[in-house]
């Protein structure tokens, strides 16, 4: 009998790869979007012949692929050809239009005077005279300060763009002009069903964890999480913390009770790690963690002792966002001396 077999030694790791779970990580074959990749490839390839590409909206709900179709489609292209100039940028991280036009030009290698976007246009000019063109991504469009850079960016002609954002109704509050000068085509990325989200989940298991270390029923209840709340970021989040949790019990499997914390330590670092959410969003998720079936007004003055900005109405909009995307959950009580009111879970899990 060996009262330790089961004893993880120092050592030893239960991850064979923890990389393959980063948010960032771009598998090699991304399955169940071959679709969607070749959309995007039909609207670049015009540049090859020199003729003018197409544009293209992307959006669809967080986690589920659009970043991921754009980087693989862009990752193909580099290693087809050095005439066509994949560029990427996000529009969280650079928001100006300067911001913009100077990573770009980055990107393609050229020198710019540092703090004029002017001369960081012109190096972008220079450089497509030697280019059948450039692919350009705005991934989270929506988090630009200003469009400036798209007007500017329209006159190169040799490009191909891609705008990509979670927001479905982002272009119906462009300029008339913008809108007719892009003639955007859209393209809108479901979210995987049940099997579509076991399968991408099992492929990245196995390719970061050893053999023989996950109880089948543990990974079944992660897959469970993952399509309810549509994102499979989720699900890379708890396998990756569950995993960090049996390695520090010393256990040689990956059991319940480790995705247990996982999921507790979900609720505070999942909101912050997985996207650029708002103050104002992490804010409102901690307070209903810390009062679970806390009434609107309650949640509203709280907000606001805490440092809250936003006008009470602006306040609902974000719950109802927060709800669309199965974070919360409310149901309408009678308590409270005004009458009727909602109240507020978390429905994480």
């Amino acid at each position: 009998m060996s009262l330790f077999k089961d004893i993880l030694m120092e050592d030893e790791s239960l991850f064979r790869n923890e990389e393959i779970l980063d948010f960032d990580y771009l598998p090699k074959l991304l399955p169940f979007r071959e679709d969607q990749q070749e959309h995007m490839a039909e609207c670049i390839k015009p540049l090859f012949n020199k003729r003018k590409a197409r544009n293209l909206f992307i959006h669809g709900v967080p986690g589920i692929g659009k970043t991921a179709c754009v980087q693989a489609v862009f990752r193909e292209l580099q290693e087809f050809t050095d005439k066509i100039i994949p560029c990427y940028v996000n529009c969280w991280r650079h928001e100006t239009t300067f911001s913009i036009l100077s990573e770009i030009a980055n990107r393609l290698g050229s020198m710019y005077h540092r703090k004029r976007s002017d001369s960081a246009m012109d190096a972008i000019y220079r450089s497509t005279r030697r280019l059948n063109g450039i692919a350009l991504a705005f991934d989270e469009i929506d988090k630009a300060r200003d469009l400036d850079f798209l007007y500017k960016i329209l006159d190169l002609r040799k490009i191909s763009i891609f705008m990509i954002t979670n927001k479905e109704d982002f272009i119906a509050d462009l300029d008339r002009r913008l809108k007719s000068r892009l003639s955007l085509e859209s393209l809108e990325l479901k979210p995987y069903n049940r099997k579509e989200t076991e399968q991408i989940l099992r492929e990245r298991l196995d390719l970061a964890f050893i053999p023989n270390c996950w109880d089948d029923e543990v990974f079944d209840l992660i897959v469970k999480s993952t399509f309810k709340l549509k994102d499979i970021r989720v699900g890379l989040y708890l396998m990756q913390e569950s995993g960090r949790s049996a390695e520090r019990d010393a256990s040689r499997r990956i059991e319940k009770k480790h995705l247990d914390k996982a999921k507790e330590k979900f609720i505070d670092e999942f909101p912050i790690k997985s996207s650029p959410t708002t103050e104002e969003e992490k804010l409102i998720l901690r307070l209903i963690k810390n009062n679970p079936g806390i009434t609107s007004g309650e949640l509203y003055e709280k907000f606001k002792k805490g440092g809250g900005k936003l006008s009470e109405r602006t306040l609902r909009e974000y719950m109802r966002r927060l709800e669309s995307q199965n974070l919360i959950k409310r149901k309408l009580t009678s308590k409270g001396f005004r009458g009727k009111s909602m109240r507020y879970w978390l429905d994480y899990f």
